[in-house]
C-alpha cells in the first residue's frame, strides 16, 4: 500500500506531518471521557513515518467531547450508547477493520514517530508483535534484554509480561480466532496474548516506541487488588496447560507476595507486609523467583531508549 493515501485521511483537511508510506494495518483505540488527552495519542499516530491504512477510536458511552476531539482528526468513531468496557470496545474496532493487522492503543498513551515502522519490519511469520514502553516515571516495560527476542506463554506471566497493549500490532485473523478480548477485569489483555500464542508465534522487540501514562489511581488499594485478582483469574483459566508448570505458578506466587509486601510497606501497613514475608519464609524456595523479579525490575529502571523523547511527536493537537 505504500505510496496511497491513509483511508482515515483521504478527502479530509487534515494536517499530516509524515508523508510516509501506508501499511495495512488499523489503530484500534478505545476511549471513554477521554477528550483531554486522546488528541496527543491521535498527534502520535499521525506522525508516523509509516502511516497506518485506518484510525478507529471506540466512544464507549462518553459524557464528554471524546467523539468530537477524534472526529477532528478525521478518524472513524464508533460510539457506544452505553458503556460496554475495554475489552467489548478494542473488539467493535477489531470487528470494523479490514487490514490484515490491527495495532492497539490506548487514549492516553503516545507512540514515537518510528513505531509503526519498527513492528512492521518484524511482522512476517508472527501474530504477535510487541515492543518496550517508558512509563511516566521513567522505568521501561516489556523486553529490556536488548535484542528481539520470540514471546512464549509463560513469559506472560514472569518475571514480567512483556506485552505492552499499547505496542501490540497482531494479526487481525488470529485475532478473531482466538475470540477477540474477553472481560476480564485488569486482565482481557493478557488472557487474548495467551490464546493468540496458542495460533501463532509473537515476537518481543527491544526498543522503546510508547510513552505509557500511569494513572492516579493506579497504586491505590482497590487497583492492587483488581490488578491482582485479574492476573491470577487467567492463571486459573489456563492451569490445565502444559506450559503453566507447578513451578511457574509459584513463580507467580512469590512474584504476588513480593508485590503484596512493598504495596502494604509502601502505605505502611507493617502488619499486612509482615504477613505476606511470612508467606514467604514458609516456602523458601519463593526466594529465587522473588530474586529474579527484583532483578528485571531494576533492569526497567535502567534500560536506556536511544534517542526516545527525540522519537516522540513534537507537535501539539
Amino acid at each position: 500500500m505504500a505510496g496511497h493515501e491513509p483511508r482515515y485521511l483521504a478527502g479530509r483537511a487534515v494536517a499530516r506531518t509524515s508523508g510516509g508510506p501506508v501499511t495495512d494495518v488499523t489503530v484500534v483505540i478505545p476511549a471513554r471521557n477521554r477528550a483531554g488527552v486522546l488528541g496527543k495519542a491521535l498527534a502520535s499516530v499521525r506522525c508516523q513515518s509509516l502511516q497506518p491504512a485506518a484510525v478507529v477510536v471506540i466512544d464507549d458511552g462518553s459524557d464528554d467531547d471524546t467523539g468530537e476531539v477524534a472526529r477532528r482528526f478525521g478518524v472513524e468513531v464508533i460510539a457506544h450508547e452505553v458503556p460496554r468496557g475495554a475489552a467489548e470496545a478494542r473488539n467493535s474496532g477489531v470487528r470494523w477493520a479490514t487490514t490484515r493487522w490491527v495495532a492497539f492503543l490506548d487514549s492516553d498513551d503516545e507512540w514515537t514517530t518510528d513505531h509503526l515502522s519498527t513492528m512492521m519490519a518484524h511482522a512476517e511469520g508472527n501474530v504477535l508483535l510487541t515492543s518496550v514502553c517508558l512509563d511516566t516515571d521513567g522505568r521501561a516495560h516489556g523486553n529490556t534484554s536488548g535484542r528481539l527476542r520470540p514471546i512464549s506463554q509463560a513469559m506472560l506471566f514472569f518475571p514480567q509480561n512483556v506485552v505492552c497493549t499499547s505496542t501490540v500490532v497482531a494479526d487481525r485473523s488470529s485475532v478473531l480466532e482466538a475470540g477477540l478480548f474477553r472481560e476480564i477485569d485488569r486482565a482481557e489483555d493478557l488472557d487474548l496474548w495467551v490464546r493468540l500464542l496458542a495460533i501463532g508465534r509473537g515476537c518481543a522487540v527491544s526498543t522503546a516506541t510508547c510513552r505509557y501514562f500511569i494513572d492516579d489511581g493506579y497504586a491505590t488499594p482497590e487497583m492492587f487488588a483488581r490488578n491482582r485478582a485479574g492476573a491470577n483469574h487467567v492463571v486459573e483459566l489456563f492451569e490445565n496447560e502444559p506450559w503453566m508448570t507447578w513451578w511457574l505458578r509459584e513463580c507467580v506466587r512469590g512474584q504476588a507476595l513480593w508485590d503484596a509486601f512493598r504495596h502494604h510497606q509502601h502505605r505502611g501497613d507493617v502488619v499486612a507486609a509482615a504477613r505476606a514475608l511470612t508467606a514467604v519464609a514458609t516456602r523458601p524456595w519463593l526466594v529465587g523467583p522473588i530474586v529474579a523479579t527484583i532483578w528485571d525490575r531494576r533492569r526497567g529502571w535502567t534500560f536506556v531508549a536511544d534517542r526516545f523523547a527525540e522519537r516522540l511527536p513534537s507537535e501539539s493537537p
